[in-house]
This record gives structure tokens, sequence and C-alpha cells, in this order.
């Protein structure tokens, strides 16, 4: 790249402190925060990144600008800014290029998706050298742009600090021969997939810390968090899939394979789920979290039956892993299971967030026995979902007050327990509540519970089966409509029983049916028919000379079915 590259119209120069400095106050008032406001040369721009990293390494701001929130932001603003400096230049501040750097042997230690790492030292300290594998094997005229994503990443890792954050301490380009490396400290203890245990309360800690800073790792799995010597966990390799792709940071239409088996489902096919584009987000983050919390109670890959090409369809059509039970067998406790399931969510925005998370580990790491609190942990999570929810829902809407009105009853229900004989209680995707009604079961063996969920300004009946891509499906005008937040029915068998109807339903003498919804102005049934060797779920009124079951994508009108009524 030549000194004049970036040179467009009127360019600033860095000629004295306030040519820097006025320079940046500019950009960072700039309102086109696509575009870097214009430097004369290559040596400007790389003056400027110095004196922007002075800033950024000495965790200090100027008096005027020292109140907190803004501090915050001030400091994003410098590191994003940076970051344009350095994908236009292609220059990396000075203070990032480590010098008397030694690999210590050219075997490596590890091999990742896109890396491998050496042991090496610099100066006394004992470090690992990350050499990004594809860096290496690509052609001479991509080595530009995949250098550019190197110096990102690099920028982007280097100002992050957290006890839970493996610390960044430069890059390397003479340790090892025309390789670019990653310097970090060397982790004796290797990674958390081969630590015995369970950390995830820390991740989850590093994690928030990240969302926080407004950066997405994007590549979260078990074999990015490394443990250091006091049996701390620490995340690393934030973003590297980045360059699994060819170039520096277009994610186009698909995603890198380096971790598909922890991708969230919008990684794969982002139209289905109402986006735009494959690049991660905070939400695909906690998604990948949800897989880590499997991935470490059974010491295994997720989905260990499928071959890597066979898990993005699956998990794009609802598939998710089943509950875990360790190497000696024991079943995951419903504490974590319940945010295991919390993050695999298909719609990301309601998705727990990683200061949610953490809270709730929280509970589960002070508790004695991590089912304890299930109850009221399950309260805080439906919770978060809840507001997450909401938050995309016109105040007035049907749909805004029905949940408003259902979190209240959830609330009292796991607060109280059972006080009355049945009840409607909150669930989300295939995270079904302890205690929920089973009304039949599938071929599969699968158990079939009772919901329901607004449709325009009705409430639908339906059903949870955990093979259903949102977890929860109601029928509506003849159709299926797959739903992710609803109410399950919880009620004991004893106090219910299935009466069987033919036609128009009449509501027999001394015997009342359990009313799930309405129609507009019209009460609604639970009903059942048999077809196809199978109780089918659905829905019945007294204006009807029928009922309707759910069937494949449709309703079907059934003349046969039974309803569920109390006993009298």
């Amino acid at each position: 790249m030549s000194d004049s590259t970036a040179t467009v119209g009127t360019s600033y120069t860095a000629a004295t402190p306030n040519d820097i400095h006025r320079y940046i106050f500019a950009a960072l008032a700039n309102s086109d925060h696509t575009q870097l406001l214009p430097l004369a040369t290559k040596k400007d721009a790389q003056i400027i990144m110095n004196e922007i990293w002075k800033d950024l390494d000495s965790h200090e701001l100027p008096e005027s600008i020292s109140s907190m929130p803004f501090q915050i932001s001030y400091r994003g603003r410098l590191r994003r800014l940076s970051l344009k400096i350095a994908v236009t230049f292609n220059i990396l501040p000075g203070t990032l290029r480590l010098k008397g750097v030694q690999c210590g042997s050219r075997e490596y230690h590890l091999a990742g998706a896109f890396a491998d790492v050496f042991m090496g030292t610099y100066g006394e300290l004992k470090v690992a050298l990350k050499r990004v594998r594809v860096y290496i094997m690509t052609e001479d005229e991509l080595k530009d742009e995949l250098e550019k994503a190197f110096y990102r990443e690099s920028i982007l890792w280097k100002n992050l600090t957290h006890e839970h954050v493996l610390p960044f301490l430069g890059i390397s380009d003479d340790a090892i021969p025309s390789s670019l490396c990653i310097v970090s400290p060397w982790m004796s203890n290797g990674s958390l997939r081969s630590y015995l245990s369970n950390e995830l309360h820390q991740t989850a800690l590093g994690l928030e810390y990240l969302h926080g800073e407004g950066v997405v790792h994007g590549d979260l799995h078990a074999g990015n968090i490394l443990v250091d010597e006091t049996g701390t966990a620490r995340l690393t390799d934030f973003g590297l899939s980045l360059l699994a792709d060819g170039g520096a940071y277009n994610y186009g239409s698909h995603h890198g394979g380096g971790a598909i088996r922890w991708s969230a489902p919008e990684l794969f096919a982002p139209e289905e789920f109402g986006l735009d584009s494959s690049r991660p987000t905070v939400h695909s983050d906690v998604y990948s979290f949800g897989c880590i919390c499997v991935e470490l109670y059974t010491l295994k890959p997720l989905y260990p039956e499928l071959a890597d090409m066979q898990v993005p369809l699956r998990v794009v059509h609802g598939e998710r892993p089943s509950r875990p039970s360790a190497p000696g067998g024991e079943l995951m406790g419903s504490a974590l299971w319940t945010v295991a399931q919390a993050c695999w969510a298909p719609t990301p925005n309601i998705r727990p967030t990683t200061h949610d998370i953490t809270s709730l580990l929280s509970t589960i790491v002070q508790s004695s026995s991590q089912s304890a609190s299930t109850s009221i942990f399950q309260l805080a999570m439906i919770h978060c979902i809840a507001q997450a929810h909401l938050k995309h829902l016109p105040p007035d809407e049907f749909q805004a007050n029905w949940l408003r009105t259902a979190l209240v009853h959830t609330d009292a229900f796991h607060r109280n327990g059972a006080f009355e004989t049945a009840h409607w209680v909150l669930a989300a995707g295939k995270n079904v509540p302890d205690g929920a009604f089973v009304s039949s079961r599938t071929r599969r063996g699968e158990p079939v519970y009772v919901i329901r969920a607004p449709i325009i300004t009705t409430l639908q009946i339906g059903q949870a089966i955990s093979s259903l891509p949102k977890g929860g499906v109601v029928g509506f005008a003849l159709k299926c409509i797959d739903v992710e937040i609803y109410e399950v029915l919880i009620v004991s068998s004893q106090h219910v029983q299935w009466v069987p109807a033919h036609g128009k339903f009449v509501l027999p003498q001394g015997i009342r049916p359990v009313e799930a919804g309405h129609d507009f102005d019209d009460p609604l049934y639970i009903a059942q028919a048999w077809i196809d060797g199978e109780w089918r779920s659905g829905k019945v009124n007294v204006a009807w000379d029928h009922a309707h079951v759910m069937f494949g994508t449709e309703e079907c009108v059934v003349s046969d079915y039974r309803v569920l009524c109390y006993y009298s």
C-alpha cells in the first residue's frame, strides 16, 4: 500500500500534537461512521494510531470526559477508530509488535480449525504462539486482506482486560519465519475441554465482559477457553473464525466451519430468522455458551452421531442436544439444563443476555444442590426471556397484555406452588417446566404437552413437543403456527379425564371441560383425535359442528374426538 492510498480531498496530517488531537476528535465526531476521515500519508496514520493507543493503554482519559458512562463510550469509539485506521492503512500500533519472541520448537502443541499453537518464550515468560494456518496456506494476492483481518483481531483483543479473558501480549513476525503469530501467556492446564472442573460461571463472566465492551467472540467452544495454573478459566481466540471465509471481515452468506457444532442456527440460514447476514452476534455467542454447558458435562463433542455436514440442517430445523449425563451417569441438574435450553431459543433476541446467565449461574454455584432452587431459577429465566420479548411488542398490543398477565400467574405458581386445580405457566422453546400435563405421547415416545398462545386477538390451543422447531405449535385458521413462548398446562392427571365426543360438542351434565383459550368471544376447550396412529391435539367450542386438530402443517376437521374435562 502506498503512502497516498487514503488521500481523498482535504487530508489531515500529524505534524504537531495539535494536529494529532484535532484529527482524533474530528474523527470521533464524524457522523458517517462508515467512512474514515482522510489522512495525508501512511506515516501520519501510524503516528495517530500510536497516539490513540497511548490513551487506550493508559486507562486514563482527559478530565473533561472522565465520567464513567462517557469514559466507556469514549474508549469504545477510540477502539473502533483504531480499527478503521488499521484496515485502511494495513498498520498496527507500534506497541503491539513484539521483538525478541523465541519459538522453542517447530512442532506444534495444539491444532485448531484455523491455527497451530507453538510454545515459546518472551524474555523469561513462557508464551503461546498461535500461527494462523489459513494465512500461510493462502495465495499471495489474498494475504493482504487476511493480514488486515489478523490486525483487526489483534487490536480487538489487545485492549480487553478481565480476570476471565486471556491477556493478549502482541504479535510477532519473526519468531516463525514468514508467519504472523499471536502471542499470549502459556496456559499450563490447557483448554477447558480437557479440564475436569466445571468453570462455566467464570466463562460466562468473561463473555459478559466482552459483550459489555461491544465485542462478539464469534468462535466460542471449550477449546477456546484456557485454564491457568490457579484453575481460572480465560477466554481466548476472539473472532479468529472471521478468517475462515478467506476474506478480512465479510461473512457473506455462509459461516466458517471451525465450530459448526456450537454455531447458532441463524448463522447457517440467516434469511429464515429475518436476518440479512450470517455475522456472529452476542445472541449467537449465547447459543454457543449453551452448547458448552453440554460439552463440559459430557466431556464429549456435541451431536456425536452426526457428521459435520449433517449438523447445520438439523439445527436450523430445531434439533438441539438432549439432556446430558455425566460420564458417571448423573443427569445434568434441572437448573443448569434450564440455562442451556434458554440459550438455544430459535429467535436470537429472546435468548438471555450474558448478564442474565452470570446472575443465574451464580445462584447455582452458591447452592448446595444444583436443583435446590430449580423452580425459582426457572422463574428467573422465563422473566429474562419474556422481558426480551416485550421489548419488541407495542405496549398495548394483545400479545403484550397476555404476556404480562401470564408472567403474574407464572410468578405466583413458581413462588407459591400449586394452589389451584390447574395452572397455565409460561414456558419458552423446549424448556417445559416440571409437572406439565402430558396429554399423550408420539410414536417415538416423546411427551406431548398442552399449550396456548396468542394469535392476533385470540388465545389458541396447541402442543409442545421437543422435536418441534420452536418447541410449540398452535392451530389457527386451519393452519399450524410455530410459537416459541407460550403457556403450558400444569394439572395432575388425577384431576382430569378424557371424555369422548362426536359432532357438535355438547357440555355433559355435571362435567366441566378445561377451558384453555378463546376464538375471539367464544371459549375454546382442549380436544384430541386419533389420526394415523397418534392422538393429535386441537380444540373445540360449543358453536362448532366438529373439532379442529393439528396434523402436519394444517388443522384437520374431525367428527370423532375427545375433550379434556375435570373430574366431577
